[in-house]
């Protein structure tokens, strides 16, 4: 090695705004994802959550369908859900009063 420091890219300007209508809080919740058939669930951890979404994260979020019931198992809650985006092993909700 040379000894010269590169300089490593970034991006220039402010970060990227945050989209959310609402603030939320972090948590570590156990949850379900209850599929429209009613024939399959996927068990989620919810990370963070507000009252108009949650950042789910866990195995086969990828395969998520765009609408399905995310329960909360410790709080005995249910509510409706949309998913906004899934990639590595994370998921952003929309969530919607049952």
């Amino acid at each position: 090695m040379s000894g010269r420091i590169i300089p490593f890219p970034t991006n220039a300007g402010p970060p990227t705004e945050d989209r959310r209508a609402e603030l939320r809080g972090r948590c570590l919740i156990e949850g379900r994802i209850l599929f429209p058939d009613h024939a399959r669930t996927l068990n989620v951890t919810v990370r963070n959550m507000g009252a108009g979404g949650a950042l789910l994260q866990g195995d086969g979020l990828d395969r998520l369908p765009d609408h399905f019931t995310l329960a909360l198992t410790a709080r005995n809650v249910a509510r409706s859900a949309e998913l906004r985006w899934a990639n590595y092993g994370k998921a952003g909700v929309t969530l919607r009063d049952s």
